[in-house]
């Protein structure tokens, strides 16, 4: 039926055909019809149907991309496991969340869970009780699940007790561990490892799984439905069309932020361009000029190297193929500075 309106070249119809179609094609089709129906009702002046959406409820996530969807799906299956697990994805895409998901989705859901800060923990402040010793872990997570938070700044004190922990819990025979162990981490631990600047012996006993949370940047039908969700009140179109095309290098946080400053200003109005912050909105009239389009795209750029490099300058520039100095000129010149320029 599709193919035939398409052959009839009549786009209504068409746009109806593919929704219906949407409910019975398999799932991995569904969001392809779903986007081809808003692109169509779009040129048309229509109102789309949003795209199928999953919620998780308890932990506040909502997928309406495919991607975030099959995420869900592939973090349910892994709570089955005994496996450890580490969840990658930058800052402020929702690790710590899924994390916790695992952790309600199976059998571990009846223990404790524990959240250990590793970028916080140092001998001095566990000798002073201000954190835990990583053995009492076991004991206090017997059975339940450990998130070690941020693994990537844990030291190399930390690392070579956690290497400890793993080993007097695991069972040798089947890969699995009395305490679920997830981590996360939003650097490339790999890497590292080959670098020689975080443990190999740690890191091949937390990737028993890597599971990969994707920037907001790449969901925007999350981003999308996000911002709603944030929002009491309407969002304009335009409102919505900037959020939709900035980089997004604070993911969900800076989203969260953004939406409530926005809210603050517009009071009981819809929200409006001109209640972003100053950061977020584009120049008025370059936009649709060449060097108004350059400039939008060096910002772009810039954000998500130094995204990330966790604003790190030097490994930004490298990355982009510019020198440090460099880099910080174009830092000043789009008036970026102010946001990015006070940290390396």
């Amino acid at each position: 039926a599709v193919q035939a309106l398409e052959r009839l070249d009549v786009p209504y119809e068409l746009a109806e055909a593919l929704e219906l179609a949407a409910r019975i094609v398999p799932f991995e089709k569904q969001l392809t019809h779903h986007e081809r129906a808003r692109r169509i009702r779009q040129k048309l002046g229509i109102e789309s149907s949003p795209p199928p959406e999953v919620e998780v409820p308890g932990r506040g996530i909502v997928a309406v991309d495919r991607a975030s969807r099959l995420l869900i799906k592939t973090a349910k299956k892994l709570a089955s496991l005994r496996k450890p697990i580490l969840v990658h994805g930058e800052t402020g895409v929702g690790k710590t969340l899924y994390a916790k998901l695992i952790h309600d989705s199976g059998p571990c859901a009846q223990g404790e869970l524990i959240v250990f800060d590793c970028a916080s923990w140092s001998e001095r402040r566990m000798e002073s009780g201000k954190t835990p010793d990583p053995d009492d872990l076991v004991e206090t997570g017997k059975q339940g699940t450990v998130i070690l938070a941020n693994i990537h700044g844990a030291s190399s004190t930390l690392q070579r007790l956690l290497v400890g922990v793993l080993d007097r819990t695991s069972d040798a025979r089947h890969g699995s561990s009395r305490l679920h162990v997830i981590s996360t981490t939003n650097e490339d631990l790999e890497s590292l490892a080959r670098q020689g600047r975080f443990s190999k012996d740690l890191y091949y006993r937390l990737a028993g799984f890597v599971l990969h949370v994707p920037p907001l940047r790449e969901r925007k039908h999350d981003l999308e439905k996000l911002a709603e969700t944030f929002a009491e009140q309407e969002l304009q179109p335009e409102f919505l069309e900037i959020l939709l095309g900035h980089t997004w290098p604070g993911n969900v946080i800076e989203l969260r932020n953004a939406i409530d400053s926005a809210a603050i200003l517009a009071g009981d109005e819809p929200i409006a361009p001109r209640h972003l912050p100053e950061c977020l909105r584009m120049e008025p009239g370059k936009a649709q000029t060449l060097p108004g389009r350059i400039a939008a795209l060096e910002r772009r750029e810039i954000r998500v190297a130094l995204a990330r490099t966790g604003n790190n300058k030097r490994a930004a520039a490298r990355e982009l193929g510019v020198s440090r100095k460099g880099l910080i000129d174009r830092l000043k010149r789009l008036n970026m500075w102010e946001e990015y320029g006070k940290t390396d």
